[in-house]
């Protein structure tokens, strides 16, 4: 059950290779909950501006915290869910969704907000009144199957890029200007979940692999995450991190530039 909930219920196979996988994780038999989230993800035209965008600062700018996740609108808190009540949690939403895409305004209207360290689209808040009335529908259905969720209490948007250098300020400005909001976009109700162990880690999307030289050292496969607490770091050497993979859920140190 926990490898079908960790896969997101697609299939038995992707459940398999996941348990495969797994194997050495010293969590792997714990009854730990995970923690859900439901997010707002564009397709379409909109979606492949946004990627232009993430590809074009990182090129221009270098890495910001923006990078460690895809272009998104989160509609509520973090919230747990047992591994049992999933299946019900989805039906319960999708119910949601159907009732609610008759309201959902197209195209979304979203206006560009920057500050010193923060750039984003944010939802008119007009209409996010009626996206934060689709996500109060959603809670009641949620609720119905015993779980507690609260609607997003921060104003809605998508976040461009944020925690980066002032002086990088003008360039993304610059950049996100070119960005044409009015384009055609399907906006995607999608549920998320993570396990709860890394609720208040940094998630780093690894790039390069590594071949473990040591015993506490871990292997990384490019596209796999590896989560990353900085409250593990203090006895790291220079240029090494501590950290957990998302793939094997497996811990150890590894290259930080890696």
């Amino acid at each position: 059950l926990k490898a079908l909930v960790s896969t997101g219920g697609r299939s038995v196979q992707a459940a398999c290779d996941w348990l495969f996988s797994h194997v050495d994780d010293p969590f792997l038999d714990e009854p730990l909950p995970r923690e859900y989230v439901l997010y707002l993800r564009p397709s379409g035209p909109l979606q492949n501006q946004l990627s232009h965008f993430w590809q074009q600062s990182r090129v221009t700018c270098g890495k910001n915290k923006a990078h460690n996740i895809f272009p998104h609108i989160t509609l509520c808190q973090f919230f747990m869910c047992a591994d049992q009540s999933v299946e019900a949690l989805c039906e319960a939403l999708q119910s949601t969704v159907s009732q609610w895409r008759g309201r959902f305004p197209s195209p979304l209207p979203l206006e560009l907000y920057t500050s010193s360290n923060f750039i984003g689209l944010f939802v008119e808040e007009q209409v996010a009144e009626v996206l934060k009335l689709g996500t109060e529908m959603s809670t009641s259905m949620i609720f119905l199957v015993e779980v507690h969720v609260e609607p997003h209490k921060k104003q809605l948007h998508v976040t461009l890029a944020y925690h980066f250098p002032t002086d990088h300020l003008t360039s993304l400005e610059k950049l996100a200007k070119g960005i044409e909001v009015k384009l055609g976009c399907d906006w995607l109700a999608v549920l998320f979940s993570r396990d709860i162990r890394f609720a208040n880690h940094e998630s780093l999307r690894v790039t390069y692999p590594y071949v473990p030289q040591n015993e506490d050292e871990l292997e990384l496969v490019p596209g796999d995450f590896v989560f990353m607490s900085p409250m593990e770091q203090s006895g790291s050497s220079e240029g090494w991190v501590h950290g957990s993979s998302l793939a094997t859920g497996l811990s150890g140190l590894l290259p930080e530039n890696y």
